[in-house]
């Protein structure tokens, strides 16, 4: 017989562990209130890069449209849609990691739809992009007043007074759905966390086509920061017009086809990509609504 009384029991090292998530689990969770939600969403060099990236887009508008119409020449020779291309290609490589590179409203809502970005801070992505579109066609309007003596109300965005309004609302729908689509699937997608340089130009080239396909159409925006910007500029700096047109008219072509093709691109995406969806599931998701 053994004069040994029985071993101690030894102490499990994961009992420490298990202790801990009970008492978490039992302790009453903190409601976080709306200040705090605010103060987490709200991502100041977000916004920074969504103002900077819209500023460049329309900056660039202005500067170009305008030449061309002083040259007579046609809106839609290659240089618009190239200079287009390759200013949006550029900043979306530059600040995809940190804002997601939208500079459009309906980017952004397509994204709010997904659930990868929270309602509060859509809103303030909407206003830094209408604050950026509004300074870039202002200090365009600026530049090229000064420069060339221009008298007229320069960078219009109009569609052809010929086409109906099923068209122009179509023909921004179209082009829109394909740009947030493609935004929503390259700047985020799981499969192309490991994308390369060519990401950029894919989805400007979206831009890019529209302009060739509908810019006689529907003037070719795709975004409602650009048509407002452009829109206020020229209510605030109104000369004298080669056409009898308010600034203001437009908008409602410009606001209710992209954002429109923006939602029906969020859709298409959960059925395409469902698993996306679950990713970035959050608390209030309005797509899982609808379907």
């Amino acid at each position: 017989m053994s004069t040994y009384g029985a071993m101690p029991e030894q102490p499990n090292e994961y009992d420490n562990i298990q202790e801990e998530y009970d008492r978490f689990q039992l302790e009453p969770k903190r409601r976080i209130t709306a200040k705090e939600r605010i103060k987490e969403q709200f991502k100041l060099n977000a916004l920074v890069a969504e103002f900077i990236g819209t500023f460049s887009l329309t900056l660039t508008l202005g500067l170009v449209v305008p030449q061309i119409q002083a040259n007579g020449r046609n809106i839609k020779m290659p240089i618009l849609p190239l200079s287009v291309v390759m200013v949006l290609s550029t900043n979306i490589e530059m600040f995809r990691d940190i804002s997601g590179s939208h500079f459009n409203p309906a980017v952004t809502f397509g994204n709010l739809l997904r659930g990868s970005i929270g309602l509060v801070n859509s809103f303030f992505y909407v206003v830094a992009q209408l604050l950026g579109g509004t300074a870039g066609v202002a200090v365009a309007d600026r530049i090229i007043r000064r420069t060339f003596n221009y008298n007229y109300d320069f960078f219009v965005v109009l569609p052809n007074s010929n086409a109906p309004t099923s068209v122009i609302l179509g023909g921004e729908f179209i082009f829109s759905f394909l740009l947030v689509l493609g935004m929503l699937y390259v700047t985020s997608h799981k499969e192309s966390e490991n994308r390369n340089s060519l990401v950029g130009i894919s989805v400007a080239s979206v831009v890019g086509a529209g302009i060739f396909a509908v810019g006689g159409v529907t003037g070719a925006c795709f975004n409602p920061a650009v048509a407002t910007g452009s829109a206020i500029v020229n209510t605030l700096y109104h000369v004298k017009s080669v056409i009898d047109w308010n600034p203001m008219s437009a908008l409602f072509y410009y606001w209710i086809g992209p954002m429109a093709g923006g939602f029906v691109a969020a859709i298409v995406y959960f059925i395409i990509a469902p698993s996306e969806f679950k990713r970035f599931y959050q608390e209030w998701h309005p797509i899982k609504l609808l379907l």
